[in-house]
């Protein structure tokens, strides 16, 4: 799911093999896209909301614009497992950076592409599943990468030699999420959402807080559901964390102040 810019439409994919483009002021579906033969696992608008990025068991990805037509449906140079998701760069004023948007899979690989489609990089990046990624707003060439193998990265599209910061999650990573103000990451893991500071000096970059959503079983105790899905708010100010029981928890975010 993925709301545009100006926050009037929201996506939404599904395994249902369609995605739905819906009018967040009416709530009613403004169009359909038909056409994927399997289930459709991630979305994602560009930053001038023109188009729209689609991919998921079909190891390929889509281009769609507004209307539901298919612009772009590469055959070549796709993953060779599910693609687990898909996001755009940042659209940043005085960039050196040229636009671009990634892809993630099951396969392990990280792939980044022009927005023509052509490849710009791409390499495995963990020795098992990416569950997930995410595109720093704030540092539009970071890229963070995590999954099954319990590890985040955090990628510099200028030098992808090694990964720029890396952190132990301790369980299987199924989403994260950069700060839109402050040099954080999170990551939404099967033992709840862990964020982090990045810092220059990796000795330096420590765990900011846990956050478990745990309740109380009758004559079992305390039992703790895993984290599927965070988001910050646009202004950084609320942390919205999704669990395996159905819950979602939102955190307020307040800085210390000298």
């Amino acid at each position: 799911m993925a709301i545009s810019n100006e926050n009037k439409y929201l996506i939404s994919s599904s395994w249902d093999h369609e995605l739905r483009l819906w009018d967040i002021q009416s709530g009613v579906c403004a169009k359909r896209f038909v056409g994927h033969e399997k289930e459709v696992f991630s979305v994602a608008f560009s930053p001038d909301n023109r188009f729209i990025l689609a991919a998921g068991s079909e190891k390929k990805v889509r281009l769609y614009n507004t209307l539901g037509e298919v612009k772009h449906n590469p055959e070549k140079t796709n993953h060779t497992e599910w693609i687990s998701r898909v996001r755009f760069s940042p659209q940043k004023k005085n960039s050196s950076i040229n636009p671009y948007f990634v892809t993630v899979g099951w396969d392990g690989w990280l792939k980044i592409w022009n927005t023509n489609f052509s490849p710009r990089f791409a390499f495995k990046a963990h020795e098992n599943n990416i569950n997930a990624v995410d595109i720093s707003p704030l540092y539009g060439n970071l890229i963070a990468t995590g999954g099954k193998d319990k590890k985040l990265y955090i990628w510099d599209v200028t030098d992808l030699k090694k990964p720029k910061y890396e952190f132990e999650a301790g369980a299987t990573i199924n989403s994260v999420a950069f700060h839109p103000i402050l040099p954080w990451i999170a990551a939404a893991t099967e033992n709840g959402i862990r964020i982090w500071m990045m810092n220059e000096n990796q000795k330096e970059n420590q765990l900011l807080c846990n956050l478990d959503h745990t309740i109380e079983v009758s004559g079992h105790g305390k039992r703790r559901f895993g984290a599927t899905s965070l988001a910050f708010s646009s202004n950084g100010e609320k942390l919205y964390g999704g669990f395996t029981d159905g819950v979602i928890n939102v955190w307020e975010i307040i800085q210390k102040r000298d």
